[in-house]
């Protein structure tokens, strides 16, 4: 359905989501199902789903996990959005590791927080350049911008593409005492940096003493 001759992060990425899904689905069918032993093996298929995706978690802050637990989609798509270059995965090492499956995991359950078209995302290997037409052969590719900008509004709940927010992230060379200042624009301390979910606001400085090792903006 996705294509056979091209990968990167985010096809990856659906293909975890499908199978999520397909999981899920045999769960429910199976529960109801009159043949011998498949309604006692049906939870079996949602225990696995949920013990692979409970092990990919474990790369992330307790904050991340937390916003999954509490189904959060909103602050988990913030701190994908800070992510989203680690994403592309342009071969086979980066989007086989452990930190790239993780990565496309925690982007999996938040994509199938709601419904996924599926027949949006007939033949995305077509999306690469050179397209499989052109290049008939298996391939690490990126997705075309064309393609991502049909897709924006199932892309933008893993944090590509555009959002309604600014992102800010800051790094600092130790925790600080969280100040006054930075909750009064909505920053969060999050595996030694914070983002910001308002448009528009001035990085504060702090009062405290610490300062800003490094400012990145997203826009």
């Amino acid at each position: 359905m996705l294509g056979l001759y091209r990968a990167n992060g985010l096809v990856e990425t659906f293909a975890t989501a499908m199978s999520n899904e397909v999981l899920e689905e045999l769960a429910a069918r199976w529960e109801f199902s009159d043949v011998p032993g498949k309604k006692a093996y049906a939870d079996n298929f949602r225990l696995y789903r949920e013990k692979n995706e409970k092990i990919a978690l474990e790369r992330f802050p307790l904050e991340v996990r937390d916003a999954v637990a509490q189904k959060h989609w909103n602050d988990v798509r913030l701190y994908l959005r800070m992510r989203a270059f680690e994403l592309d995965q342009l071969s086979e090492e980066v989007a086989n590791n452990v930190e790239g499956r993780a990565l496309q995991a925690l982007a999996a359950a938040t994509l199938g927080a709601k419904a996924i078209p599926w027949n949006r995302l007939y033949d995305l290997d077509d999306c690469s350049k050179p397209s499989p037409q052109q290049m008939p052969v298996f391939m690490y590719s990126q997705m075309e911008k064309r393609c991502l900008d049909t897709l924006a509004d199932i892309l933008t709940p893993i944090g590509i593409g555009s959002l309604d927010t600014d992102l800010v992230m800051a790094t600092f060379d130790q925790k600080p005492d969280t100040p006054k200042d930075l909750h009064s624009v909505g920053f969060r301390w999050t595996n030694g940096c914070c983002f910001q979910r308002l448009r528009n606001q001035k990085v504060p400085r702090s009062e405290n003493g610490w300062d800003l090792i490094q400012l990145h903006r997203s826009t």
